[in-house]
């Protein structure tokens, strides 16, 4: 009879933990750059809104 290869549970258990903590790691990294890039979009898009407001007022009073 031959025996069916495949992962035990422990060998399972083990990757989920490493990519759990993996996970944790990347996470917090992950948001700041989130962050980071969302601040540094925000007075491009001021500028965007303070240029539409000007038109607007240029043209309809």
């Amino acid at each position: 009879m031959s025996r069916v290869q495949g992962f035990t549970l422990i060998e399972l258990m083990i990757v989920v933990v490493i990519v759990g903590i993996l996970a944790a790691t990347a996470i917090p990294s992950f948001q700041r750059q989130v962050i980071r890039s969302r601040a540094s979009e925000a007075p491009a898009m001021l500028g965007r809104i303070r240029m539409n407001q000007e038109s607007y007022r240029a043209e309809f009073g």
